[in-house]
């Protein structure tokens, strides 16, 4: 560390939550940003909840408060959306958009950071990159099942966490505050 820092660099930092887990927060810059929000997705069995509790722990045990919460963190978001529940597509879609400006509105607060966990889901490909099914699908990609339409813009970062064995696997942004 240098023995002098600039007062920006300084503050940038104590605006910033850490997960506690260095791959995180080295993809987000050094934890994540006050009025920010982070979507953790990633299939089953990925820590995705386990990175939501971690972060839990870090804010309480910096003495963030629950009366006015420092964190929010709303697990599993996806669930009650899944193919199996009996919400037509048109009300999935006016449910995520009501969701929008609350998250929007939530994360404008200065001391408020939002913690998003979501479910993968496959999206299957025909050979010429077009949407298909499962009768012309070529392949399949993993992808968060309820897109990006209810995720405020400019202030979300999107983080995918992949197991590759039960003690290791990896993190990677793959969309973020331009």
């Amino acid at each position: 560390l240098p023995l002098t820092r600039s007062a920006a660099s300084i503050l940038a930092q104590s605006n910033r939550i850490m997960f506690g887990k260095s791959p995180v927060d080295e993809i987000l810059g050094g934890g994540l940003r006050q009025g920010y929000i982070v979507e953790l997705s990633g299939p089953p069995g990925s820590p995705k909840e386990r990175l939501a509790i971690d972060i839990t722990k870090t804010v309480v045990k910096d003495g963030g408060n629950v009366l006015f919460p420092s964190l929010l963190v709303l697990n599993s978001l996806s669930f009650p959306f899944q193919s199996a529940s009996d919400l037509s597509s048109s009300t999935r879609q006016h449910i995520l958009e009501r969701i929008k400006p609350v998250l929007a509105r939530n994360s404008n607060l200065p001391v408020l950071q939002v913690v998003i966990t979501t479910q993968l889901a496959t999206k299957l490909i025909k050979q010429d990159g077009t949407s298909g099914n499962f009768d012309n699908g070529a392949r399949g990609i993993m992808m968060p099942s309820l897109g990006n339409a209810y995720l405020p813009p400019g202030r979300t970062y999107r983080l995918l966490i992949a197991p590759q064995s039960r003690t290791s696997g990896y993190v990677s942004i793959y969309d973020g505050p331009r």
